[in-house]
């Protein structure tokens, strides 16, 4: 079999995975996360020293084995890109926003943002994990792109809003868009917005929440700093 058919199987089996993962949410066995995990194959990033968390995957059976010639290529960096792509655009378009939001900061991000999930204390300080310089761009374009888009939906925003913690996750992780290349313009123009309507209230899609008013001042120096930097890289 050739290895583009491969890839195929490979994007039709993680899509029912996801279905399956988003009907039993929390009440899933953690190999069946592990499982998914597995599939979100970053290993195309890794540079230098960089190192990756292993799951424990259970080995198919050849009872079990479809009775194909297996494809013998390692998947690509755009065949990795179209599988996050996909993960992506389901935890936009889906109703469970709250469990995959969850999963993205227990699972995913610990492995694209270790140093901020270290900061947070989502990650242990030991762990050597993940991609410490920083978050490949061509992934943190994806990951930028689904925090904007659920920041315009009330109902995700809520999640995205539910706890300091989780707002500076995304402000952390925002803070890493200044590093993309100029060809992403648009994506950290979009973001910006995101802070100037926060700071001067003059767009009704992103709400300044309760609980960022409470340490108002905190977020407004944040918030003032990133458009600032913004001004210094880009105009």
């Amino acid at each position: 079999m050739e290895d583009t058919n491969a890839f195929v199987i490979r994007k039709a089996g993680f899509e029912l995975m996801l279905h399956f993962n988003d009907i039993l949410q929390d009440q899933n066995d953690p190999k069946v996360l592990d499982l998914l995990m597995h599939c979100l194959d970053f290993s195309a990033f890794v540079e230098h020293s960089e190192k990756l968390p292993s799951f424990d995957v259970r080995a198919i059976g050849s009872d079990e084995r479809l009775l194909i010639q297996p494809g013998t290529g390692k998947y690509s960096e755009d065949e990795s890109l179209q599988i996050l792509k996909f993960f992506f655009d389901f935890v936009k378009t889906g109703d469970q926003f709250e469990f995959w939001w969850k999963f993205f900061k227990q699972r995913v991000a610990p492995i694209l943002y270790p140093n901020e999930c270290k900061s947070l204390e989502l990650l242990n300080k030991l762990d050597d994990m993940g991609f410490v310089q920083r978050c490949p761009y061509k992934i943190h374009v994806q990951v930028l792109d689904m925090i904007l888009d659920s920041l315009e939906s009330p109902k995700k925003s809520e999640v995205l809003y539910a706890t300091d913690k989780d707002i500076y996750l995304f402000l952390l992780i925002f803070r890493q868009s200044f590093l993309l290349p100029p060809i992403h313009f648009e994506n950290i123009s979009k973001m910006l917005k995101t802070y100037r309507s926060w700071i001067v209230k003059d767009h009704f899609v992103y709400q300044w929440p309760e609980i960022m008013e409470k340490s108002r001042n905190l977020y407004f120096r944040v918030c003032s700093a990133l458009v600032f930097l913004k001004h210094v890289f880009y105009n």
